[in-house]
């Protein structure tokens, strides 16, 4: 009897082991991965104890994205059979990095927009207060890192601003315009419309004035890890009148969106 029990016990660790759950974490996004167990119909993925996601047999791996920086969680995976009954779980601990620090483009092709897109940079510091967690973003002014998100009032109404305007958020909105504006006309003011945020987004929706015309653009700035590396994407897309005003990137899929890579 002795014998019996100890060959169950044996068998038992070692499906557990070959069924083991393992992970990659890239800052607030976490990879989960695990072996094929037997007779499991479906996989179910719990974040604490609420239950995130079920997939089914043949999905040996998940992301768990968009996690609260600088957090720690608990994630499990539970193994079931078509009855739901539990096969295998098992579960794993860890603690979010943030995406605080320095991000850079530099323009490796011919094409700067006559030499004023040689380079784009962003510093992103995490907060996190009464509003939830969210990226300040500042970006460099004559050697000096000038913030223009969140900006007040956070939440509007936000007035017309000069584009002239000595105001922070002036200041950068023209150089970015600079940066970016193939053509060599410049508003005369813009207005904050919308603002929306993730621990991992900034969305602003901006209204520019020139010449009497009225033109909209969104701006994104994602902030993402993964197996290629920690970056941000830069995005400023908008209305038709817009699109021809802004400079195309021809190194990336998405030709008004910039990867500036993590330096510091």
């Amino acid at each position: 009897m002795k014998k019996i029990l100890l060959l169950i016990f044996f068998t038992f660790i070692s499906f557990s082991l070959f069924a083991g759950l393992s992970y990659e974490l890239y800052t607030n996004n976490v990879k989960l991965s695990w072996d094929k167990v037997d007779n499991a119909v479906y996989y179910d993925i719990y974040v604490g104890t609420k239950p995130l996601v079920r997939l089914t047999k043949g999905e040996l791996t998940y992301t768990v994205k968009n996690l609260d920086q600088n957090s720690d969680y608990t994630i499990t995976m539970g193994a079931r059979d078509e009855n739901n009954n539990t096969l295998y779980a098992a579960k794993v601990s860890f603690t979010t990095l943030d995406y605080s620090g320095i991000y850079r483009f530099e323009n490796s092709s011919e094409d700067d927009n006559d030499g004023k897109l040689d380079s784009l940079e962003f510093k992103a510091s995490l907060i996190e207060d009464e509003r939830g967690q969210y990226m300040s973003i500042s970006y460099p002014i004559d050697g000096k890192y000038l913030q223009f998100f969140p900006f007040e009032p956070f939440n509007g109404p936000w007035n017309w601003i000069k584009f002239k305007s000595n105001l922070d958020i002036a200041k950068v909105y023209k150089d970015i315009c600079r940066k970016i504006n193939v053509l060599d006309i410049t508003p005369s003011e813009f207005r904050p419309d919308n603002v929306s945020f993730t621990t991992d987004t900034v969305i602003l929706d901006i209204t520019s004035k020139a010449f009497g015309i009225k033109v909209s653009t969104k701006t994104e700035l994602l902030f993402k890890s993964d197996e290629t590396g920690t970056y941000l994407i830069f995005k400023t897309d908008g209305s038709d009148l817009a699109k021809k005003a802004l400079y195309k990137n021809k190194s990336s899929s998405d030709p008004y969106a910039f990867r500036l890579e993590k330096v510091n």
